[in-house]
């Protein structure tokens, strides 16, 4: 089963969020996010807002970035036509790019209406907090990653803030607080 999430940043009301694959849970991308918060200061957070360019998933790559997004992607899928596709469905970590300086992001907001995007990560930088919300499946509780159809409700598609931290202070008991 995988565990589709998003992650992104929201400032001054434009939202930049990209799909995560697998592990979006919080102990697993959650904590990727909470590390990268923890490593990255709130004027580097910001100008990495600022940097970031969003790209279409269906927008070829250039050859600079298949070299440089092999960094983040297991051997096993290395190629010279690497695609967007490709890059989200086998990076684990999002975070990862970004901390290297690598200022592409596969433009996925409209994710966050899918009743398979389990958990959301907001980094909130109007308010320097991190967002951590539950949504979809996860919120009506359906374990496997079934057809949503079936379980259509509308309730599900609006998140449910489960944890919100200052970006500069993420308390140590963080996941806790999100699992209660």
């Amino acid at each position: 089963m995988t565990t589709k999430g998003l992650f992104g940043f929201c400032k001054e009301g434009t939202r930049k969020a990209t799909y995560c694959h697998r592990e979006s849970y919080p102990s697993g991308l959650g904590v990727k996010v909470v590390a990268f918060c923890r490593n990255t200061s709130m004027d580097k957070l910001n100008r990495l807002f600022d940097e970031i360019i969003m790209v279409d998933e269906e927008e070829e790559m250039t050859p600079k970035q298949v070299q440089a997004y092999k960094n983040y992607l297991p051997q096993a899928y290395w190629n010279e036509n690497l695609d967007w596709i490709t890059v989200l469905k086998h990076t684990k970590d999002p975070t990862w790019p970004l901390a290297d300086g690598f200022k592409f992001m596969v433009e996925y907001g409209s994710f966050l209406g899918s009743m398979r995007c389990r958990w959301i990560y907001t980094i909130n930088l109007d308010t320097q907090m991190l967002e951590v919300y539950k949504n979809g499946l996860e919120k009506i509780g359906i374990a496997t990653d079934v057809d949503p159809a079936q379980y259509l409700n509308k309730d599900a598609l609006i998140p449910v803030l489960v944890g919100e931290f200052p970006l500069n202070k993420i308390p140590d008991d963080w996941l806790e607080a999100v699992k209660k």
